[in-house]
């Protein structure tokens, strides 16, 4: 668990990016994946003074001034209050920190202005997957995935949270498969793939990936661990960085 929750962090160095094409990738180190097509919310423009306070608070968190972070999302909350990106990075910062109870609610103000926004869906589901709430991580990742199907993280922490929590693989490979086909190229995801057909016979459907030679896997044991230690790439890609995926910053007004 405590991987998972590791990786997850690197989410927060990413800050909800409106205008990027890239979402981070699934190794520890945070790898950038290209995706083909973006989830909508990337797409909104956002007013140039919110845009300006989600880059300084970014810069803040970055230089590990986290009260400093926090104040500026504050200030962003009391100057566009109709929009829940502010509420969506306190809630990132928030699970930085390991308090899920603060983050939660700071997601549920962000709901309170735009209903079924999906970044806040989707770190819903990372911090109910933490907790140990496995069939409620999965109810948000798939509300998630159902109002933005080209969430291609969302899809990611689906099918992570499928193969190991919930040990449902044909769920498993279907949400890996959709993230592999919005990504440009996740060759770590594309083994997993592999490996779980070779765990699950009954999955086999003789694709692509299977052509792959064995011997270029990890073991099961490997796998496992790597799949732990991102398991919430989904959010990984979303915070800090203007070129990745959540929302915080948007396309300027």
């Amino acid at each position: 668990m405590r991987a998972i929750i590791g990786y997850s962090i690197v989410i927060i160095l990413l800050f909800l990016s409106g205008c990027a094409s890239r979402q981070s990738g699934t190794t520890g180190d945070a790898d950038i994946i290209e995706t083909k097509v973006g989830p909508a919310f990337l797409a909104e423009k956002l007013p140039s003074g919110l845009n300006k306070r989600l880059a300084d608070s970014r810069s803040a968190f970055e230089q590990k001034n986290i009260e400093q972070a926090k104040s500026i999302l504050e200030q962003a909350k009391t100057e566009f209050p109709t929009y829940p990106q502010a509420d969506v990075n306190l809630a990132l910062i928030h699970f930085s920190e390991e308090k899920y109870d603060e983050a939660n609610e700071a997601l549920e103000r962000a709901l309170v202005i735009r209903d079924n926004y999906p970044p806040a869906l989707n770190l819903l589901g990372v911090i109910a997957r933490v907790n140990g709430e496995f069939s409620t991580a999965a109810d948000w990742y798939r509300k998630a995935t159902e109002l933005e199907p080209q969430y291609a993280n969302a899809w990611l922490n689906y099918g992570i949270l499928a193969d190991l929590y919930l040990q449902d693989y044909s769920l498993a490979l279907e949400s890996f498969e959709k993230y592999l086909s919005l990504v440009e190229d996740d060759e770590k995801v594309e083994n997993w793939v592999i490996d779980l057909k070779r765990r699950s016979p009954e999955l086999n459907k003789g694709s692509e990936s299977e052509e792959k030679s064995p011997e270029k896997l990890p073991e099961n044991a490997a796998i496992s661990k790597q799949l732990k230690s991102q398991s919430d790439a989904s959010l990984s890609g979303e915070l800090l960085n203007q070129s990745n995926s959540l929302a915080v910053q948007g396309a300027s007004s």
